[in-house]
């Protein structure tokens, strides 16, 4: 198989042949299985800007065939790029747009054939044009003898990059034994794991992009959440640098459609938490959710800090108390386990709000000191307490039952990637959340009903509007418009 531009393209398979270019209107000799055989005048001559000599074609054969009705038309089939993997078909005289083009449809097909290609000729002398920006196909041999390969040597690591970037669109979270799996199954080819972890770290810096170069965009992410989401907190903080372009510090984003669905129709209970993020710059990432009538998770807010302290902690706070209001005002309460600094922030921030720690947080690190069964669950027994005098007589039956136990009961994930995956994981547990409203009428147990009904009660006495249809309805009522990708932006111009 040739490649033809400035001369044939590598051989592959069948009888070898070459040719020495004379000056144009020259003979030349092509010797083929040593046979000699003269050549006439060639038929063609064109110049070649880039090495300046002249370009012989061998006939007219692959000149383009130009009539008066389709000028500039070609009178061969330009390969189709959108072709798919194994559907891939040669023929004489078929056009490549670039040369780099034909070399991957070229790996394609002997991958999925399972042959080895080896390349007898290279070289940017030995490609010749057939038409303006085009590569043909001057010479097939398309019949193999030889057995396949389910290890191509076409096969690189090239080339399983390229294949798992178009899997990566669809599975951002592709595995390493999954990205084998897909090359097996759907390629036929059995490479490497070596190669394959390499391919999929190349193949998701292309998809997700640097961590770096994404750092450098946050301010025109923003910018778009604002267009897109208008009444959305969206904002970043940066450090001054004297000669260099300001150091990343934090940023902060509270979508419009979430704190008007949790004003109006969830429970006034606020969860802070905060958690590291693995990328190469490290940080923290702050979040506060609450739970709709359904107990689903609801996002408020998040936001990047480099580390969890009281500072920051006192700022997240503060942005969040300018976007939901005034706790006297609503009557806003918080639950949250013991973050470095929460605690003191809460006290500057909302000094009136109640709030408690996550119990859940409480049992974990308590069952990695006490194992017997009695003692852990005496840590629930404590949290169901409802009055003061209650919890104090279950936690003197947990001194007498285990001492230390009592003791320690009274001691006190590239960025923009990761926001337009909150953002989207929102997105979609809204989704869901309306459409499983679509089941659900609002009735009761109906023998609890019955029971009401009998004693002259109405049920609506005995429910809480946080529990209501109506409640739940409010908080889907609005739903997140979604973000242009990134060429849609609108350049900030600001560092």
């Amino acid at each position: 198989m040739q490649g033809k531009n400035s001369g044939p393209w590598p051989e592959l398979g069948g009888p070898r042949s070459s040719r020495q270019h004379g000056p144009a209107g020259q003979d030349t000799t092509t010797t083929v299985n040593g046979d000699e055989d003269h050549v006439p005048d060639p038929t063609a001559v064109e110049l070649d800007s880039k090495y300046e000599k002249p370009y012989e074609y061998e006939s007219e054969v692959f000149n383009s065939l130009v009539s008066s009705g389709d000028e500039g038309k070609t009178a061969y089939d330009t390969f189709d790029e959108d072709t798919e993997y194994g559907e891939v078909q040669f023929k004489v005289g078929q056009l490549f747009h670039t040369m780099e083009s034909f070399k991957k449809t070229m790996k394609d097909y002997f991958v999925h054939k399972g042959k080895d290609v080896l390349y007898i000729k290279n070289e940017k002398l030995r490609v010749r044009a057939a038409c303006a920006g085009c590569f043909q196909i001057k010479i097939l041999y398309n019949e193999h003898n030889c057995g396949m390969d389910f290890g191509s040597n076409l096969a690189d690591r090239a080339w399983v990059t390229d294949k798992l970037v178009k899997k990566l669109f669809t599975e951002p979270d592709l595995k390493l034994g999954a990205a084998r799996d897909h090359i097996i199954d759907e390629y036929n080819v059995k490479v490497n794991l070596r190669m394959v972890a390499r391919a999929l770290k190349v193949a998701r810096e292309v998809v997700i992009g640097s961590e770096k170069a994404q750092y450098r965009k946050t301010r025109d992410y923003l910018m778009e959440l604002h267009r897109s989401n208008p009444g959305s907190t969206a904002l970043m903080e940066v450090i001054p640098q004297p000669e260099f372009l300001p150091l990343f510090d934090r940023l902060y984003i509270s979508l419009d459609v979430c704190k008007k669905g949790f004003k109006e129709g969830c429970r006034p209970l606020i969860g802070l938490d905060g958690c590291f993020l693995k990328g190469h710059y490290g940080g923290q990432l702050l979040s506060a959710v609450d739970q709709d009538t359904n107990n689903h998770f609801y996002v408020i807010a998040y936001a990047v800090v480099p580390n969890e302290c009281k500072e920051t902690w006192k700022w997240f706070l503060t942005l969040m108390k300018k976007d939901l209001g005034e706790v006297p005002q609503h009557g806003w309460n918080f639950i949250f386990d013991q973050q470095k600094g929460l605690e003191l922030a809460m006290k500057e921030v909302n000094p009136t709000a109640h709030h408690r720690n996550c119990v859940l947080h409480i049992w974990k690190n308590f069952i990695k000191y006490f194992k017997d069964e009695q003692t852990k669950q005496m840590v629930w027994e404590c949290s169901r307490c409802t009055t003061i005098q209650e919890f104090r007589s279950v936690m003197e039956k947990l001194k007498n039952l285990n001492k230390g136990a009592w003791e320690y009961l009274q001691r006190k994930k590239p960025i923009l990637s990761m926001c337009e995956d909150l953002r989207c994981y929102i997105m979609r547990k809204m989704a869901m959340h309306k459409k499983r409203l679509e089941h659900h009428t609002g009735m009761p147990c109906r023998h609890a009903v019955a029971a009401m009904a009998k004693m002259g009660l109405k049920p609506e006495d005995f429910v809480h509007k946080w529990l209501t249809m109506d409640a739940i309805r409010s908080a889907y009522s609005v739903c997140i418009n979604s973000v242009n990708s990134e060429e849609y932006w609108n350049p900030t111009d600001s560092p």
